[in-house]
């Protein structure tokens, strides 16, 4: 009888990939795991978390880039020679680099 790897339960057990198919997991059954409906559920809760914490950390970190490039194109002195200048001009605040 199959049983959840995480609670024990042997009700409404289903097949978990530990790395989902979409990032490159396969079906064998090293990737996979019992586990029950409600275990299941809370893994992919648990991923799904995990994963928009990757992506807001690396939004923080672009935010941050951007308002360091503003204070340095914007001193008082550059202001009196240029204006206000817009961080957009620097191509490194334009988007989120993937993989870091």
């Amino acid at each position: 009888m199959r049983k959840c790897t995480r609670c024990g339960s042997e009700i409404n057990i289903e097949s978990h990939h530990k790395r989902p198919r979409y990032k490159g997991g396969n079906n064998s059954k090293k990737n996979k795991e019992d586990l029950c409906r409600a275990c299941h559920d809370f893994k992919h809760a648990e991923i799904n978390i995990k994963d928009s914490l990757k992506y807001y950390k690396k939004r923080i970190k672009l935010l941050e880039h951007r308002l360091n490039v503003l204070r340095k194109l914007n001193t008082p002195e550059e202001i009196i020679q240029k204006g206000y200048q817009s961080y957009w001009i620097d191509p490194t605040t334009h988007e989120i680099k993937r993989g870091k």
